[in-house]
């Protein structure tokens, strides 16, 4: 097995959505050798960033108060089968609607985790990145979850725009959402395992993830 990694690199570089806070890293601790008496070094650091910065996992909670918050997410909907849409020729566009997504609707329907390549990833730190991104319309959204999806993926910052209707839909029924993914165009057309494991962060409504596929050779 291959392993593919998902996932941005989280640091002081990493753009955080417009109205967010910057990450900011904090050195708490930095000693050098025989720092204790068994030797050897010792780093600590603290962090601080909105849950929705780089690569990371959306819960129901993050539009509805009475849904499931991120430690209340089965890890098992976390992990499975999982299949890659390409639509990289359709993200100048600007919306991703049900029209492109008919094509692969009896592949949508034999799996429950899809992720979207729209190649939006190379817009990755311009000033594009978070205003242009193509976006997922609310009859695509809809498609989605008559295809009994589990889990949407994206290579945008966002599935959608104001008034969020494609969010509304996918985590009204309680359908997670990844974005800022990247390497998509890395992984096969068949099937492949996905891992996005978000941090058990209590009562909140999203989460950070490392994102990763593991691909048989």
């Amino acid at each position: 097995m291959r392993t593919i990694d998902l996932s941005r690199n989280l640091d002081t570089d990493t753009p955080p959505f417009p109205g967010d806070n910057e990450v900011e890293i904090f050195i708490t601790q930095s000693k050098g050798e025989h720092a204790s008496e068994g030797g050897g070094y010792l780093n600590a650091s603290t962090i601080r960033f909105s849950v929705h910065t780089g690569t990371h996992m959306d819960a129901p909670f993050h539009f509805f108060n009475d849904q499931p918050t991120i430690d209340q997410i089965p890890l098992e909907s976390c992990i499975g089968p999982a299949i890659r849409l390409d639509l990289t020729n359709r993200y100048q566009q600007k919306k991703i609607g049900s029209e492109d997504l008919f094509p692969y609707q009896t592949l949508i329907n034999q799996q429950q985790n899809i992720l979207i390549e729209t190649g939006w990833e190379k817009q990755w730190k311009t000033r594009r990145y978070f205003t242009d991104f193509p976006v997922l319309t609310e009859d695509a959204a809809e498609l989605l979850l008559s295809c009994e999806v589990k889990l949407v993926g994206i290579d945008t910052p966002s599935v959608d725009k104001y008034p969020h209707f494609a969010h509304q839909i996918l985590l009204g029924h309680q359908i997670l959402i990844l974005e800022n993914l990247v390497h998509l165009d890395q992984l096969p057309d068949t099937s492949f395992q996905l891992i996005a494991l978000p941090l058990k962060l209590t009562g909140r409504d999203g989460s950070p993830v490392r994102a990763i596929a593991r691909v048989e050779e």
